[in-house]
């Protein structure tokens, strides 16, 4: 209930287990669309796909979506890039959770009736210039125009539902700007949950002290999705 995707991570990671212990051979694409649908058709949850794909294959990619097809492509990222990336990554707790199910119905409705496409292009339209920011081999610059790309995106999110933010979330997002943040956004669906801000690293620890009472979680790129851990005996 804090929009990390901590839900679909479990039922990928559930599906991944079961799969092993059943000898089956599963892809990263296969256990995600499992996964998918086990959230979506069978619990009848209100949910995407995204946060299925990340967990299954870990790392930085770009996912293209062609009606029912899907295809994921890695984002190439320099070494000191995607140090860089994980050190100026701070998630910011708004102090309040929410059902993502809920607070998706009002988008929903709002895309099917082609009320949002202007907002949903402007968003597609940055996910081309996002990979290129990424792929930037200069970590300082990268970061700098990353978190000013976020801040846009974000603007242009809040606009998709009345249920996406609140004065308490947007007070929180000021303060981190004004604490050093370049830019952010709010994970998940809306409402609560947490934010994710993108701090240069220098200005980490000043950061986290005058965030205050909301609590930051420094957090970095996880290179390998759902994976079995066999311990040694």
């Amino acid at each position: 209930r804090t929009g990390l995707g901590s839900s679909s991570t479990f039922t990928t990671c559930l599906l991944r287990l079961m799969a092993h212990m059943n000898e089956a051979e599963m892809g990263p694409m296969d256990l995600a669309m499992k996964a998918h649908h086990m959230e979506r058709d069978v619990l009848k949850e209100n949910v995407g796909i995204q946060d299925q794909l990340h967990a299954s294959f870990g790392g930085v990619n770009r996912f293209d979506f062609f009606e029912d097809q899907v295809s994921c492509m890695p984002v190439r990222m320099s070494g000191l890039s995607q140090q860089a990336l994980s050190q100026s990554m701070h998630l910011v707790f708004t102090n309040k959770t929410r059902s993502a199910s809920e607070t998706l119905e009002e988008q929903i409705k709002g895309t099917a009736s082609k009320k949002l496409d202007k907002d949903l292009r402007e968003l597609y339209a940055m996910v081309g210039e996002c990979v290129r920011v990424l792929e930037n081999p200069r970590p300082h610059d990268m970061v700098e125009d990353l978190g000013r790309m976020m801040h846009e995106g974000w603007q242009i999110k809040k606009r998709l539902s009345n249920m996406i933010t609140n004065t308490q979330v947007d007070e929180i997002y000021d303060r981190a700007l004004a604490a050093g943040a370049i830019g952010g956004k709010l994970c998940g669906a809306g409402t609560g949950g947490f934010l994710l801000m993108i701090v240069p690293p220098e200005q980490s620890k000043q950061f986290i002290k005058e965030m205050g009472e909301n609590m930051v979680l420094p957090v970095g790129v996880a290179r390998e999705g759902a994976v079995i851990v066999q311990q040694s005996r």
